[in-house]
């Protein structure tokens, strides 16, 4: 019997329920997605959505299996598009759970969807993440746990509830751990450590000195990591599973933490994006009781501010400096390697997960020198490169999505990457950055031709844009209906051909929800504004992008151009020439009307199949002219 079954003999639906669940199913076989906001979505009763993916299931006799599971490669990724979902986030008077945030699939229109971390983490930030491997309390359905189905049974019915409407799903890979996770605690040789003396200093045996250079102390390393491991298992003896009983356990969690603490160990934090070598210890602050660091970049700057202070870094290689750059090369931590590359390795092969997007990948390549030798505490490519073919063995359809911010999509794609995040979250749709994008379209169509793979998604928004750092507030709050739609209009049309960029957006945009930042490292939920009109736009621009998109797939952007308030782009293909038309957020949207589109030379012998697509209805229009004005 398939999750889904079981659940809604648990959840048993009355007459109406089913009759619901049964016009969702109806509808979904018919367009491929339901006509309903999130908003309205994550309000559908626990019973309905249950019978829904039943029937879904029983269509496939219970398998929920994933849709590219037999693919020979990961160039599927490159045709996605993907939607990031915080679990936590799905919920309206309590918090989301995976139930909860299976009933928003249905409505959003994108293939892929991107899950941020779902284990256990501290702070109330998901980010910081305490358990690698285990799986967070706070998002699993009580009343299902109560009645046996646990939460990994839980993370399996989301898995199948994705893969059932032939959506491809996948999660976050941090480099980095909360200070005192319980991976640490259980781990410690993978991670690197200071000791203070009771008078807060560090313990004179920590470091030693090279050629005027600061660097930990290896042998005295191991001696810490044993002594690390004989407070925990003094606290735990030796259960099946030590991880889980201390995440299960708080009592015990803070018990291990306060001895570790008094005996003066603390984890060494993460350094600052542009930081290098490894922190420095800097002294104790006695009213919040914890140790600091000092932060130093390349040239001498405090980059205290920039650092994640709560996150202790996986120890990927031995003999990093203090606040310096290695003058010699740098021996791999194998274990911690190990270690790391596995943690997809398990989800993988119990939960069906399709692709891995890395955390915190900006500056990685500018953060080692041309042999691979890091700079700082941040993986290297010689790491990434060896996770990612790990985690294709045996099933090479595995993908892999970098969080660049950026638009060098090179040297990602020469490290196995399918695509990077890109950096259209940190621009507005203006005449430079269209520019911009048609541009960096040239770069990939290169690649493509010359079949060097990887691409950038084009992200309408992200989680991150409400980070102080960046925007302030998410870019669906910042720009509202019309900018957002045309943020929409330009992820779908202006990229064809072996260029062709995915779209990225995030669960609520789609009807103007928003506070994904907020909900990410605060406990709150999605702010749901369940706007139906912009909805009803939302798949107006779908809709129009599923008629084209086998023809784009296929077609050639001929040319394009940047015009006071306004651009277009011709586009070749099988069908004739396309013409799309936007203009700037900057400008009054009704300016679209009033442009010039000279197609002179361009449309024989298609003179006659020229057709115009404008931003501003989603719809189109066909113009039998060499020479026309909208």
């Amino acid at each position: 019997m398939g999750i889904w079954n079981r659940i809604s003999l648990l959840l048993p639906p009355d007459k109406d329920e089913i009759e619901e669940a049964r016009g969702m199913y109806r509808e979904f076989m018919s367009k491929k997605y339901v006509d309903i906001t999130p908003s309205a979505a994550v309000r559908i009763k626990d019973a309905v959505i249950a019978y829904f993916y039943k029937l879904l299931e029983d269509d496939l006799s219970g398998e929920a299996a994933s849709i590219v599971a037999g693919n020979k490669d990961s160039s599927w990724m490159k045709e996605s598009d993907f939607c990031f979902m915080n679990i936590r986030a799905t919920g309206t008077d309590e918090f989301g759970n995976f139930i909860q945030a299976a009933k928003m699939l249905p409505s959003i229109r994108c293939q892929s969807i991107h899950l941020g971390p779902f284990t256990s983490y501290d702070f109330n930030v998901i980010y910081a993440v305490t358990s690698v491997k285990i799986i967070s309390g706070d998002i699993i359905h009580k009343t299902l746990e109560k009645l046996g189905i646990d939460d990994e049974t839980q993370l399996c019915a989301f898995c199948d509830a994705v893969h059932l409407l032939g959506k491809t799903v996948g999660f976050d890979l941090e480099p980095h751990v909360a200070q005192f996770a319980v991976t640490v605690l259980i781990y410690p040789d993978i991670f690197r450590w200071i000791k203070l003396t009771p008078d807060k200093k560090t313990d004179p045996l920590l470091y030693v000195v090279k050629d005027g250079k600061k660097y930990l102390n290896e042998d005295f390393q191991r001696v810490i990591h044993k002594e690390i491991a004989d407070i925990v298992n003094a606290n735990i003896g030796n259960p099946d599973d030590k991880e889980k009983s201390i995440v299960r356990d708080k009592n015990l969690y803070h018990k291990i933490v306060k001895e570790i603490i008094s005996a003066g160990y603390w984890t060494i934090s993460a350094h600052a994006w542009d930081g290098i070598g490894i922190p420095d210890y800097n002294g104790y602050n006695f009213a919040g009781n914890y140790a600091e660091f000092y932060y130093l970049n390349e040239m001498g700057e405090e980059r205290g501010d920039y650092a994640y202070k709560v996150l202790t870094p996986f120890k990927f290689y031995n003999e990093l400096p203090v606040n310096a750059k290695p003058d010699n090369a740098c021996s791999l931590n194998e274990i911690a390697v190990d270690y790391f590359k596995n943690i997809f390795i398990y989800f993988r092969d119990n939960f069906s997960f399709d692709f891995i997007r890395y955390d915190s990948l900006d500056h990685v390549y500018d953060s080692c020198d041309q042999a691979g030798n890091p700079f700082s505490d941040r993986p290297t490519p010689e790491v990434l490169e060896s996770v990612i073919k790990h985690s294709q063995k045996n099933k090479p359809y595995i993908g892999h999505i970098a969080e660049r911010m950026g638009d060098d999509v090179e040297p990602y794609a020469d490290s196995g990457f399918d695509l990077i995040l890109g950096n259209d979250m940190l621009f507005g749709i203006d005449r430079a950055h269209v520019e911009r994008i048609f541009k960096l379209g040239e770069r990939i169509a290169v690649r493509g031709i010359s079949g060097r793979n990887g691409t950038a998604a084009f992200a309408i928004d992200t989680h991150d844009t409400g980070n102080p750092y960046i925007w302030g507030e998410s870019l669906i709050r910042k720009m509202g209906f019309d900018k957002m739609r045309l943020r929409h209009f330009v992820s779908r049309f202006a990229s064809v051909g072996s260029a062709m960029r995915p779209k990225y957006e995030v669960a609520g945009f789609q009807d103007l929800s928003h506070g994904l930042f907020q909900a990410n490292v605060t406990l709150s939920n999605i702010v749901w504004e369940d706007n139906k009109n912009f909805y009803g736009k939302y798949n107006i621009i779908e809709n129009l992008y599923d008629k084209l998109k086998d023809n784009l797939r296929s077609s050639k952007l001929i040319l394009w151009r940047i015009c006071d308030g306004y651009a277009y782009w011709i586009i070749s293909s099988p069908a004739g020439l396309l013409v799309m038309v936007v203009s700037y957020e900057s400008e009054r949207m009704e300016n679209c009307y009033n442009i010039t589109i000279d197609i002179e030379g361009i449309g024989d012998p298609f003179w006659d199949k020229i057709t115009i697509f404008d931003m501003q209805n989603g719809g189109e229009t066909l113009y039998p002219f060499k020479s026309c004005k909208i």
